[in-house]
């Protein structure tokens, strides 16, 4: 996708918070609080339905996208997300 295709991210509410808020590397209840907080901060994004599409069309893999915690391919409780600013 061009740099175009996601000017949209300039808008993301998750902008400037650090990779491993969306992308946890950390198991169990710390990993858990860290996608928790990364999904609040989705909660409240100006642009979460086109960072699900981007999601989508990218198939982007793991991590926390618009709020959701994905694995992979499928939704989960673990797993990564955003570039930094």
């Amino acid at each position: 996708m061009s740099s175009a295709g996601r000017s949209w991210m300039d808008e993301a509410a998750c902008l400037g918070y650090p990779d491993d808020y969306f992308f946890p590397d950390t198991p169990g209840i710390h990993g858990a609080k860290q996608r928790e907080r990364a999904k609040a901060i989705c909660l409240a994004c100006p642009v979460i339905e086109k960072c699900r599409m981007y999601r989508e069309a990218t198939d982007s893999g793991w991590g926390v996208w618009a709020g959701e915690a994905y694995s992979t391919n499928s939704v989960s409780e673990g797993g990564p997300r955003r570039r930094s600013a």
